[in-house]
């Protein structure tokens, strides 16, 4: 591994580069780890920059400020017949109906899951299969009879 400054094209300065031999080539390492360990020396050398005061500059978290709720995974998903829901190959079915056809699945660094719909928790339950549709019972056909107008009508006039 060799780095190396090269003047640009257009004449405006200079940049630097890690050339790395060809593979082979006698001095250097040729298994993996070994070019790696080299480039990531070097790399290091040309870009290591220390601090200017060792001590923690982090702020402190702001009161009401929840973390979980940023730091997770939302997912919006469809609300399907029998409030059942798809995610990650599994279904979940709320609890108690709620009128929309999406709502938010959070998943927080921990693991947990959430399901919400304009940040109000709503209750699940993790189900195996799809409800079964309940079937309707089909009407059974009832022949219909011929109308027969009544005496008085207009079309009984023209009898045969």
């Amino acid at each position: 591994m060799k780095i190396i400054q090269r003047a640009l094209p257009s004449g405006k300065g200079t940049y630097r580069a890690a050339v790395q031999d060809a593979p082979g080539h006698a001095g250097e390492g040729n298994d993996e780890t070994g070019c790696l360990d080299t480039y990531l020396s070097a790399h290091n050398k040309l870009f290591t920059v220390n601090a200017k005061e060792q001590e923690d500059l982090h702020r402190e978290i702001p009161r009401g400020l929840n973390l979980d709720k940023i730091l997770c995974i939302k997912t919006v998903r469809a609300l399907m017949n029998y409030f059942t829901i798809a995610h990650n190959s599994r279904l979940y079915q709320r609890e108690k109906g709620v009128r929309s056809k999406e709502v938010t699945v959070e998943e927080g660094v921990n693991g947990s899951m959430l399901i919400t719909h304009h940040d109000v928790r709503l209750p699940f339950g993790q189900i195996t299969a799809r409800p079964e549709k309940q079937q309707k019972p089909i009407p059974t056909c009832q022949q219909k009879r011929g109308h027969t107008p009544l005496a008085d009508h207009p079309w009984n006039k023209w009898k045969r």
